[in-house]
């Protein structure tokens, strides 16, 4: 999460469902993980932004 850090703009990857903000260095298996664990939906529903 990006809630601590000094440099906000790195978090440019946000979850649609529950707005949890990731690094842009976070890869897609780290994001499917959060969407498949926390919200049991796929990587498109949570980010569509980033491709698989």
């Amino acid at each position: 999460m990006c809630l601590f850090l000094q440099n906000a703009a790195a978090c440019d990857i946000i979850c649609t469902v529950c707005r949890s903000t990731f690094l842009k260095t976070t890869k897609p298996p780290q994001l499917l993980e959060h969407a498949q664990n926390k919200h049991n939906k796929g990587m498109a529903d949570c980010f569509p932004s980033v491709s698989a």
